[in-house]
């Protein structure tokens, strides 16, 4: 979702073309979001596979 956002919004997602602070921002909401939904993926699936 976030991915997809930051495509829209700057037409790209290579980390090359950051030369304002938009497009960082959406760079950070993009890494903190998947990471935080890798993370609790990972927990449903050691919980779920026991």
């Amino acid at each position: 979702m976030a991915l997809a956002v930051w495509r829209r919004r700057e037409g790209t997602l290579s980390i090359d073309g950051i030369r304002h602070r938009q497009a960082e921002a959406m760079f950070w909401v993009a890494v903190l979001f998947s990471n935080s939904l890798g993370t609790a993926y990972g927990d449903f699936l050691v919980n779920t596979c026991r």
